[in-house]
C-alpha cells in the first residue's frame, strides 16, 4: 500500500519566544514536535493533518523536558 503524505511546513525555533510566535501565526495548523515519531504515524493515518511543524528539540530550555 502507497501512503501519500502531503508536505509540510518545518520550522526549527530556536528559542520559546519564536515557537511561540509561530504557534500563534499558525494555529491549531501547527504541532510541536521534539521528536515526532507518534505524530508522524497519526498523519500518514490522516487522523492528523497539520500543515507546519514545529520543531523544539533545539531549544536550549527545552532539553530539559524532551
Amino acid at each position: 500500500m502507497l501512503y501519500e503524505i502531503r508536505s509540510l511546513k518545518h520550522i526549527d525555533a530556536e528559542s520559546t519566544e519564536e515557537a511561540i510566535f509561530w504557534l500563534k501565526e499558525y494555529g491549531c495548523r501547527a504541532r510541536m514536535i521534539a521528536g515526532g515519531t507518534d505524530l508522524l504515524g497519526l498523519i500518514k493515518d490522516r487522523v492528523e493533518a497539520p500543515e507546519v511543524l514545529i520543531n523544539i528539540k533545539l531549544i536550549p530550555e527545552m532539553k530539559r523536558m524532551v
